[in-house]
Parts: C-alpha cells; structure tokens; sequence
C-alpha cells in the first residue's frame, strides 16, 4: 500500500528475519541510527514486541529469554525514537491498547519527552471480524485522523483459540488467533499511506 503511493520502504528490522534485522544488536541499531542523522529517514514505524509486558498472559511465567530479548528491544526502539526525535524525523509506535508497554515508565517518559500524540482505533473499523483496538503513538503529522471508535452493532469474533491455518506445500497449521490478529489489514495500510504520502520528503525513505 504505501508503495503503491511511490513512497520508499526501508528494510524491515524483526529480528525473526536473522540477525541482520535484530535492533538488539548495537551493530544494527548504529545502522540505524546513521540512517536517521544522515536524513535518509523521514519517517520511523515501531510494532515494538509487547509479549513481555503482556497483561493477557494466562501460562505462567514467562520465558526468561523472550522477557530479557523484548525489554532490549523496548530499550532500543526508545534509543531511536529519542535520536530520531532530535533530527526532526517522525514516529509512530503502534501496540494493542491494552498492552504494557504504555504504562511501561520509560516507554511512557520517552513519549512525554517527544510530545508525541496518541490515538486509538478498533481494527474492526478497517473491516475485521475482530474488534481489537490498537493505540498509534507518534509525532506523524495528523496522526489524530486515524483515531475511530466501533460503532457496529453485530457480534465480534473473539480472539480466543486456536485457528486451522493453510500452508503452501505442507500441512495445515494451528495459529493463536491473536498472532493472526497481529497482522495490519489491508485497508489500515492504505490509511497509514494516505497519511504519509503529503508528509514525504523528496528522495527520503
């Protein structure tokens, strides 16, 4: 979606896809940071992982390797957010509105600092089954436009359980239905692209 508005897309930083992607890493993260003063950034989206400040977690305690690998991220998408805020380069950093990383006191002090705005948006409103609302936090300009309520009346799926996943050249796959919930819809793409478009600078990612 925000391609096909001829805007520029900078490589995604998960460190799921290895260890050239890991913002943990001080390596990667310097990178990152060189691309921010060097203005070939303009504009920095966070989906920070919040598993680790999880309110929702009914399994016990939590895995000592994903709490200490989630924190670092935390740390580190505030270490950007602050660089990024000193150069005049926009963020937004979007969780599930009841994750823990809003309250999270670094988190919360770092968005003060940086005047950020935040929004909240039902993703049933960009035309999923599900209600789950997500909060956008940020310094992106009219970023407010995207803050929606439900107004529907029908039921919502509850995102409870496990989903029969198809798999291209294997087996079907249990998913939670909150990781499939993770993902953007299409139609919230396109909002975040419109939205971005008029901001772009010539040339910048």
């Amino acid at each position: 979606a925000i391609s096909q508005r001829g805007l520029r897309i900078g490589p995604d930083m998960d460190y799921a896809h290895g260890p050239f992607h890991d913002l943990t890493d001080p390596k990667i993260e310097a990178l990152v940071r060189k691309w921010i003063v060097s203005g070939r950034l303009w504009c920095l989206w966070f989906g920070t992982p919040c598993t680790w400040k999880s309110r929702a977690r009914t399994t016990g305690a939590p895995d000592a390797h994903n709490m200490k690998q989630g924190e670092a991220c935390a740390r580190a998408t505030i270490r950007l957010i602050e660089c990024a805020h000193r150069h005049g380069v926009h963020y937004v950093i979007e969780n599930p509105k009841s994750s823990g990383l809003w309250t999270w006191p670094p988190m919360h002090r770092c968005l003060r600092r940086t005047r950020a705005v935040c929004i909240s948006r039902p993703f049933r409103s960009d035309g999923t089954s599900y209600q789950k609302y997500t909060s956008l936090c940020g310094t992106l300009p009219n970023l407010c436009t995207l803050h929606d309520t439900c107004h529907c009346t029908l039921p919502h799926e509850h995102l409870q359980g496990l989903a029969l996943m198809p798999q291209p050249g294997s087996k079907p796959k249990w998913v939670w239905k909150t990781t499939l919930a993770g993902r953007y819809s299409l139609a919230l793409c396109r909002r975040v692209a419109n939205l971005l478009a008029p901001c772009a600078p010539h040339g910048g990612l």
